[in-house]
This record gives structure tokens, C-alpha cells and sequence, in this order.
């Protein structure tokens, strides 16, 4: 019997799907609106929940790994206590309602209470929030509700206000009134943070326990 791993082919398939709508947009030339939009959409969108799915794939690995009382790939570095520390508490590590408490993702639960497991450091609390964010836009797509947006530039969508800064806006839309999300939201520059809000994330947390990161 086996198991296969997924976290490294969602963390590829994020890298290129953002190289994919960077490209786009390099060659945008202003013609045929429609047709890019639609593909560059697919582009970005597909980059956010790969890098989401990335994400919550690789902790759930390597909760797998620990229970199955196989450390020799990638948590080969924890000591014999540290891996049955992690199989003793993993109802509470994999558990919502623990998460809901503590009003965080229960992908963002499940890597906080590993670490807090076999007393590693927690995440900076930067990288906690950049992170936090990507799941919320990821929520907010797949989960998309319609909603009337104000075309008056000082009132800004909520998701607008958190995302301000991170990223370039789409270049199909430069010069447009077209509101921020998810129109100008959407374009490479949200797939390239994305990838990078994940790497940074899973970086920290493979720093942490002085593990090789194998999606590199």
C-alpha cells in the first residue's frame, strides 16, 4: 500500500499558470479584450488555488507521515518523540473547531499547532497575515457571491483595502473605471504573489524544523 504525494505538482502547477498570465500580459497588445480576459482569468484564478491547494496538501503529507510512523523523507529530522507527539495530538492539530477558536484558517491551525507540537517557533506574524490573505481571495472565488461595487474611487471593496499594495494591478485593465475585484485584481500580479505568499509561508515553516523544502 501507498500514498502519493500532491503539494509539490499544486506548487508547480501555481508557478505555471503565473508564468502563463505574466506572459500574457507582456503580449497584450490592447486587441481581442474578451478572448485574453477570459484566459488570463483562468490563468490567475487557477495560480490562486493551486497555491492555496499547495498549501494545505503539504501539511496534511506530512501530518500523514508522522501517524504513519514513516519519518525517513521528509520529517527524518524530528526526533522519535517529537513524531509521536505529533500522532498523539493529531485530532487536535487537524481539528475546525480548535481552529474557529482561535479565528484562523484550519490550513493556517493545522501548521501553527504542528510547530507549537514540537515546540518549534512560531510563524512571523507577517507571514501569518500574507497567508491568511491568499486563503481569504481563494474563499472569495470559489465561493464568488455578485455583488454591487461602487464606481466612486474613495470607497473601496474590503478585499481592495487588504490586497492594496501587494501586487500590480491587471494590465488588461489599466486606464479602465473596471472596479478592483475582481477585475483588476486579477491579472499576473496577484498569480506571482500568490506563488510567493505560499513559498514564503511553507519556507518559514520548513526553516522551522530544519527540513528540506522538496518543492524547490
Amino acid at each position: 500500500m501507498m500514498w502519493t504525494p500532491l503539494s509539490i505538482t499544486h506548487f508547480k502547477s501555481a508557478k505555471h499558470l503565473a508564468a502563463l498570465s505574466r506572459e500574457l500580459e507582456e503580449k497584450y497588445d490592447g486587441k481581442s479584450f474578451a478572448a485574453n480576459n477570459y484566459i488570463n482569468n483562468s490563468y490567475v484564478i487557477g495560480s490562486v488555488f493551486a497555491a492555496v491547494a499547495f498549501l494545505e496538501s503539504n501539511i496534511n503529507e506530512l501530518i500523514a507521515e508522522a501517524k504513519d510512523g514513516d519519518a525517513q523523507t521528509l520529517l527524518h529530522k524530528l526526533t522519535e518523540a517529537e513524531i509521536n507527539g505529533i500522532k498523539t495530538n493529531s485530532t487536535q492539530i487537524e481539528s475546525s473547531k480548535a481552529a474557529k477558536a482561535e479565528r484562523i484558517s484550519l490550513i493556517l491551525h493545522k501548521y501553527k499547532s504542528f510547530l507549537k507540537t514540537v515546540g518549534k517557533t512560531d510563524f512571523e506574524e507577517s507571514i501569518i497575515d500574507e497567508a491568511s490573505l491568499l486563503i481569504n481571495l481563494r474563499n472569495k472565488l470559489v465561493h464568488y457571491s455578485p455583488e454591487w461595487i461602487s464606481s466612486d474611487p474613495n470607497e473601496k471593496h474590503n478585499i481592495e483595502i487588504k490586497l492594496e499594495g501587494k501586487f500590480k494591478e491587471s494590465k488588461l485593465f489599466e486606464g479602465t473605471g473596471n472596479p478592483f475585484y475582481p477585475d483588476k485584481c486579477l491579472g499576473s500580479g496577484c498569480a506571482d504573489w500568490s506563488l510567493k505568499t505560499a513559498e514564503k509561508f511553507a519556507d518559514q515553516f520548513c526553516q522551522r524544523l530544519n527540513i528540506y523544502p522538496l518543492y524547490k
